[in-house]
């Protein structure tokens, strides 16, 4: 039996949609896992709730195939790959306004 396996993920969790944040993310997250060929996981779909936990991500656990290097090889690609694709959105928002509307629909979506 095996002593070692790995796993991980990351997830964009805008309170307010912007397609190209979502791209951006996705598509770094998307380059990193390509050159690896994961199996996907529909852990970001809350189905009860009928909504996504973000605009979706990557998530994998329990992976210890096809062997340590190979996997470790992905996890070190696709953590690589969150602050890239991070740091250019949140440095796009940081100075965003909101109303108190939008600040209450930020705390319901935080709070699930």
């Amino acid at each position: 039996s095996k002593q070692w396996w790995f796993g991980g993920g990351t997830d964009l969790t805008p309170v307010y949609i912007d397609k190209e944040d979502a791209f951006l993310f996705h598509n770094t997250l998307k380059e990193a896992c390509d050159k690896h060929h994961p199996k996907c996981d529909r852990y970001f779909y809350v189905r009860h709730r009928g909504e996504t936990r973000g605009i979706g991500g990557i998530f994998f656990d329990d992976l210890d195939s096809p062997n340590q290097e190979e996997v470790f090889n992905f996890v070190k690609s696709c953590a690589r790959t969150v602050v890239p694709c991070y740091l250019p959105i949140v440095k796009k928002h940081l100075n965003d306004s909101f109303t108190p509307e939008e600040k209450d629909w930020q705390q319901v979506r935080r709070g699930r």
